[in-house]
């Protein structure tokens, strides 16, 4: 499956807290791509007010993600590609995002999220 049909596949599914929120779906891709799951590995509880903790302050969220991929081996990457994870910039906050062939896609309750290739934080290769 490559990356874009993953990210359309999931498009198609409702959003859920914990199922296909912004860490799930990121989580669920290296699943899929590389057999490994860094979230499962990390203090992740997958609830609303877990996400809404992360969401409120400013440096949790990329903190936890930042620990979770070194704990699963990722090394960060200055040039994402297709298929790679990255934190991204999107309407004042921070999401987990996939890189597509088009630039980065990400869940959120409002909706998809979707930001240019070189609006991104950090980024590790997949």
């Amino acid at each position: 499956m490559t990356v874009d049909e993953f990210v359309a596949a999931e498009a198609a599914r409702p959003f859920a807290w914990g199922v296909t929120d912004c860490c799930s779906t990121a989580d669920r891709w290296l699943q899929t791509a590389r057999g490994v799951s860094p979230i499962s590995s990390d203090e992740w509880n997958g609830s609303r007010e877990a996400a809404m903790e992360c969401i409120t302050h400013p440096y949790a969220l990329p903190a936890r993600v930042n620990r979770a991929m070194r704990r699963a081996g990722f090394r960060r990457t200055p040039g994402p590609k297709p298929g790679d994870i990255g934190l991204v910039l999107f309407d004042r906050r921070v999401c987990i995002a996939i890189r597509t062939s088009m630039g980065w896609s990400s869940r959120h309750e409002d909706g998809l999220v979707g930001a240019p290739i070189d609006n991104f934080w950090k980024a590790w290769a997949v």
